[in-house]
């Protein structure tokens, strides 16, 4: 059925895939699930981060003390990998652009977390903060083949109005 094809976490902007036929959603869907569609997204981080690029592997499950949250675990996860780089860093924050081998819940915000680097804004994998009114993660840009021609695609999206506002007054 024509629709949309995959999501953002609640409070992330961005970029989704929306299919107009029935054909190209089944082959959307196949893409993701075989990972040839390529999100990157751009978060804005507490701290400014020791390695400035790198990737994070590990796995993924729910938290044993809140089963709403995920966390890095050692056993019974799902593989995940983060690919990152750090654009710019301002005072105690860093702008940074995050792209996505696996896609599992909350997958960013839990690197981030792992890392001591939690999104701005994120409650809950970090701490609210009066300074953004929602987590700095917004979904940028995405590369894949268009599903009926098989031309190569690479869209880019614009910040949002409040995340323009968070940065500019950090």
């Amino acid at each position: 059925r024509p629709g949309i094809v995959h999501r953002l976490d609640k409070n992330t902007s961005g970029l989704i895939i929306v299919a107009k036929t029935n054909e190209a959603h089944l082959k959307l869907t196949e893409m993701f699930k075989d990972k040839v569609i390529k999100k990157t997204y751009i978060a804005i981080c507490k701290g400014n981060l020791k390695e400035k690029e790198g990737r994070i592997e590990s796995q993924i499950g729910r938290d044993s003390k809140d089963r709403k949250k995920m966390t890095v675990v050692r056993d019974n996860g799902r593989r995940s990998i983060t690919n990152y780089k750090v654009i710019n860093e301002v005072e105690y924050f860093s702008l940074v652009e995050v792209g996505l081998e696996t896609g599992r819940t909350h997958q960013i915000r839990v690197h981030m977390k792992y890392l001591n680097h939690s999104i701005l804004g994120d409650d809950v994998y970090g701490k609210a903060s009066k300074k953004a009114d929602r987590q700095m993660l917004h979904a940028y840009k995405l590369k894949f083949e268009h599903p009926i021609t098989g031309e190569k695609m690479e869209v880019i999206g614009e910040l949002p109005e409040d995340f323009k506002k968070v940065m500019k007054n950090l």
